[in-house]
């Protein structure tokens, strides 16, 4: 398993905020691609200031490099080219994507095939998830190094492939460390913040963070249920 398809695992379900702007938006699922496995800071990863879609995720594609690290980093790939996995995906004001968009390509695509990609605040939810896309309207941004994508790793992965994570249970007051099998109520905040200081230290990133279910539908509940049962 590459680096790359650990960090796809443990980001499925994730809610990941990198700027503090806006909530879990697919950008920021973009920047934590960079940071994460390729060494950039936050502000390594903007979108362009200026020009077609400034601010906006497409602006990574229209206003190429955005900024230095993207342009020593990256190589710009149109859409009539075929697409690999690992490269970011990019869409313009197409009809189903009228602000832009961006997301991680998880499987090699030809030109004008449905992606398979991971995607944050796509559709009605805002955490990452799996899922069809339609073919890319702008292009492709592809690592230079893709050794983190293509390489296999013997690390040991202890979070189950990336289940571990950090849990509300419906709508629940506190918080859960769910390790792949077993519920930990955490009861203290600073015990979220040891947990993601020994994640950064082992797997390079915070732990995702996400609510499941609420009381309404209580998936939390079930879940508890089939961990516990």
């Amino acid at each position: 398993m590459s680096r790359f398809d650990q960090w796809a695992a443990s980001n499925t379900g994730a809610w990941r905020d990198l700027d503090g702007a806006y909530g879990a938006q697919c950008w920021d699922l973009f920047c934590a691609l960079c940071v994460d496995l390729m060494g950039a800071s936050v502000s390594d990863c903007h979108t362009a200031r200026s020009g077609k879609w400034a601010g906006w995720a497409g602006s990574l594609y229209t206003g190429f490099p955005t900024t230095d690290w993207i342009g020593r980093h990256f190589t710009r790939i149109p859409a009539s080219q075929p697409g690999l996995k690992g490269d970011v995906i990019l869409w313009g004001g197409d009809a189903n994507h009228p602000c832009t968009h961006v997301a991680i390509l998880l499987a090699d695509v030809r030109p004008g095939a449905s992606p398979y990609v991971l995607a944050q605040n796509a559709g009605a939810t805002m955490n990452a998830r799996r899922m069809w896309e339609t073919p890319a309207s702008l292009g492709y941004l592809r690592p230079k190094d893709r050794s983190f994508i293509t390489g296999t790793t013997n690390k040991e992965n202890n979070d189950m492939n990336g289940l571990a994570c950090i849990v509300q249970l419906n709508d629940e007051n506190g918080l859960h460390y769910f390790d792949g099998s077993r519920l930990h109520p955490l009861k203290d905040p600073d015990d979220v913040v040891a947990l993601n200081m020994v994640a950064k230290a082992t797997i390079g990133h915070d732990l995702p963070a996400l609510k499941v279910g609420n009381n309404r539908a209580p998936f939390g509940t079930r879940l508890r249920e089939a961990v516990e049962g």
